[in-house]
């Protein structure tokens, strides 16, 4: 599921950036370009149907589950592809990403109050404050360099540095012999980075003819 929500980042973005107004300059896709997602969207058809015939590292899962999985991973995908998009365009107009980080979490923070109060008594001050330390070392930290990232590159380049995760991510699990791991995961994650980074310097070729045009 993480190499369909990563991945159906930069193909997202080859569109969104057409149909959000100011996101980035208008290039219509050319037949090369048009083969390479035709080729990115099939790597993301092989991942989808890794996951739905238990090959992945999940294992065997219900169909409707494993549907439900897929359908979930891609649309959380497009919207992450949305999200970096508009921060790219508040970027552009002024907003820095210490700004944009400050009212990232306020949602999260709200919503996950009422759990925090149930919790807070099972947790004990040392255990509360390594929570607190990984928190901010493994999200806080991430998500404002990934704001940094959307300031000094385009969305697409940001999306596809996003897509390398899940082939890393399944290097890792090999590595790691508590977890789970799936040859044909791995394969498909290497696929799709290959045709992902192919496909950004198509885009971004496309985007440069467009601007000295």
């Amino acid at each position: 599921m993480q190499i369909l929500f990563a991945g159906v980042g930069p193909m997202s973005v080859a569109w969104i950036d057409r149909l959000i107004p100011g996101a980035g300059a208008a290039a219509s896709l050319g037949r090369v370009e048009r083969s390479i997602q035709l080729g990115v969207l099939a790597a993301l058809g092989l991942a989808a149907a890794v996951a739905l015939g238990g090959l992945s590292g999940f294992g065997p899962q219900p169909l409707a589950t494993a549907g439900l999985g897929v359908a979930l991973a891609i649309v959380a995908g497009v919207a992450i592809s949305v999200n970096t998009t508009l921060c790219r365009r508040l970027n552009d107009v002024g907003v820095d990403p210490a700004a944009r980080m400050s009212l990232r979490f306020v949602g999260p923070v709200v919503v996950a109050a009422p759990l925090a109060r149930e919790l807070s008594a099972l947790l004990i001050p040392g255990t509360l404050a390594v929570v607190v330390g990984a928190s901010l070392f493994l999200i806080v930290l991430p998500n404002y360099v990934n704001q940094l990232g959307i300031a000094l590159a385009s969305p697409l380049t940001v999306r596809v540095v996003l897509a390398a995760g899940p082939a890393l991510s399944c290097v890792l699990q090999f590595a790691d012999g508590r977890l789970s791991s799936s040859p044909y995961s791995l394969g498909v994650a290497m696929l799709y980075g290959v045709l992902a980074i192919w496909a950004a310097i198509a885009r971004r070729r496309a985007i440069s003819r467009a601007v000295c045009a």
